[in-house]
């Protein structure tokens, strides 16, 4: 069995590319009582397309959760792509 904790849930988050399943697996990480991390929203926000992405980043900055290099990129990908 696969213990779960936010790194393993981070890893599944990212590795999916589907925004629905991540956001799916997102519940289920804070229904287990294991709080998101910064990584963890950073793995949402890649698979998300860039409306979503935009919401999630803004509910993150008014979560305790302070964005990072990486999540502003991860964020700011998902709008490149309409565009690609």
């Amino acid at each position: 069995s696969v213990r779960q904790d936010s790194i393993t849930m981070n890893s599944a988050i990212g590795l999916k590319g589907d925004w629905k399943k991540a956001m799916q697996l997102s519940d289920t990480l804070q229904r287990s009582g294991i709080e998101p991390t910064v990584e963890t929203h950073g793995s949402i926000l890649t698979s998300l397309e860039w409306s979503h992405a935009m919401e999630h980043l803004s509910a993150m900055l008014q979560s305790s959760l302070r964005a990072t290099d990486v999540s502003c990129g991860a964020a700011m990908r998902t709008c490149k792509a309409p565009w690609r």
